[in-house]
């Protein structure tokens, strides 16, 4: 991310004090960008802090987990080479597109029941994503949640919804004993 952009979205984050932070990644390798990544939202005090990936190499997962309130991740196969060979599709998605997708207004005709109260903006992010999303996207909502999961019962209940949609993405590895 150019440093102009960088610094403007420094000034748009949201406090995580106080507040359930879910940090999501397509997968870990080595793990090294996760483990920074949680240092640093760890340092401002979140109330919980979770990783979710859909696949991991099993010690960096470990190592991930000592850093977390919880991990969900799908799968951690063994031996373990690389993320994208998990991927059907595993293109590179540069930080502009991801601007982009972030700036466009929702679709219309996107269906999803009424959110809680404050999580509107949310929504709306999340159905502009969709929207460009090339193909396979989902939105649910999930009842009674707010936008951080923080009610009991609300990440267990998404955590499968996320499960169920990762899963026919990730391509299974046939691995062979040396």
């Amino acid at each position: 991310m150019r440093p102009a952009r960088g610094a403007e979205q420094l000034v748009r984050r949201v406090a995580v004090a106080g507040r359930t932070v879910i940090v999501i990644d397509d997968g870990l390798a080595t793990g090294a960008t996760m483990v920074v990544a949680l240092q640093a939202v760890r340092a401002q005090g979140p109330a919980r802090l979770v990783c979710a990936v859909p696949v991991a190499a099993p010690d960096s997962l470990e190592r991930v987990a000592a850093l977390v309130d919880e991990i969900v991740c799908l799968a951690t196969p063994r031996p373990f080479h690389s993320v994208g060979q998990h991927y059907l599709d595993f293109t590179f998605v540069t930080d502009d597109e991801v601007m982009g997708l972030l700036a466009r207004p929702a679709a219309s005709g996107a269906k999803a029941s009424a959110p809680p109260s404050g999580s509107v903006q949310v929504l709306e992010l999340n159905r502009a994503a969709q929207a460009a999303m090339p193909r396979g996207a989902d939105l649910r909502m999930v009842p009674g949640a707010t936008r951080l999961f923080e009610e009991p019962g609300a990440l267990q209940q998404v955590a499968p919804m996320a499960a169920d949609w990762f899963t026919p993405w990730l391509q299974p590895v046939h691995a062979t004993l040396t």
